[in-house]
């Protein structure tokens, strides 16, 4: 008896620990074959989410899908991103969807994120936040 739930202890622990290595936010190349139409619907479900953190997320996957195709236009998520960059529900969210906004308009700012992976919504939109702050001081 003890024996098998030892086993079903080290088991579980070992899917946990499986779990946790998937990065949160994959990498930007990953989403080069993604069902754009498809997506565009789950996300568009997610950014109205009374949920916020299905919302920030829904944002930095948004993100990571215009860096993988920089020349196509996500017209239905722009103006969603854009509506919760002036309405969304709290100032924390408006001011994600401004940097996802950012992204959306200057693919080409981030090309070097298309490999990269991050373990959390947020951490991926710290580093979009850096960038824009690199480039506004770069172009001065």
């Amino acid at each position: 008896m003890k024996t098998a739930q030892v086993l079903t202890i080290a088991v579980l622990l070992a899917g946990a620990g499986a779990a946790a290595a998937q990065p949160a936010i994959p990498a930007a190349a990953s989403y080069r074959n993604v069902d754009k139409a498809r997506a565009t619907q789950q996300y568009l479900a997610c950014l109205a989410s009374l949920n916020e953190g299905v919302v920030v997320s829904a944002l930095a996957q948004v993100a990571q899908m215009q860096i993988a195709h920089p020349g196509e236009s996500f017209g239905t998520l722009h103006r969603a991103v854009g509506d919760l960059a002036h309405e969304g529900r709290t100032r924390e969210v408006r001011s994600k969807a401004r940097l996802v906004a950012t992204v959306l308009e200057n693919p080409e700012l981030f090309a070097g994120y298309a490999d990269r992976t991050f373990d959390t919504a947020d951490e991926f939109l710290g580093a979009v936040a850096q960038r824009v702050a690199e480039s506004l001081l770069t172009a001065r």
